[in-house]
């Protein structure tokens, strides 16, 4: 193998390792990040009606069914429970002259003027 060959195999295989490692760094952070607004939870077996369910903030709920409670999505299926948030939050405004306040009716953020809180601020990002 010549030596100029042997370079360029030597810079594939470094560019290659750089590029797996960064997919992966991308991939780990993308699972943890979507699943940072998620709880799981195990099915529930009711000794009265003998039906299996799942069970949230004290209230059964039927495998197959679909509800949204606390500003999360939440679903029941064979594999147990799990609710999601779906509340974006946002992190991108000015933060010296504006202020972030949480709605719970709608399961959002308002961003308004500190001085005149029925003016809105410029939102320019939000997370989960």
């Amino acid at each position: 193998m010549s030596p100029d060959t042997e370079r360029e195999l030597l810079t594939y295989l470094g560019d290659r390792q750089k590029f797996i490692l960064a997919l992966g760094v991308v991939l780990t952070v993308s699972v943890v990040l979507s699943s940072a607004s998620c709880e799981v939870g195990s099915l529930t077996f009711d000794r009265k009606t003998k039906t299996k369910g799942c069970l949230f903030n004290g209230k059964a709920h039927e495998i197959d069914s679909e509800w949204i409670e606390d500003c999360k999505i939440c679903s029941c299926s064979e594999s147990g429970m799990q609710c999601c948030s779906n509340i974006e939050a946002p992190v991108g405004y000015d933060k010296e002259t504006c202020t972030s306040k949480f709605d719970k009716e709608s399961c959002s953020y308002k961003v308004t003027k500190k001085d005149n809180p029925s003016e809105s601020c410029e939102v320019t990002s939000k997370t989960k």
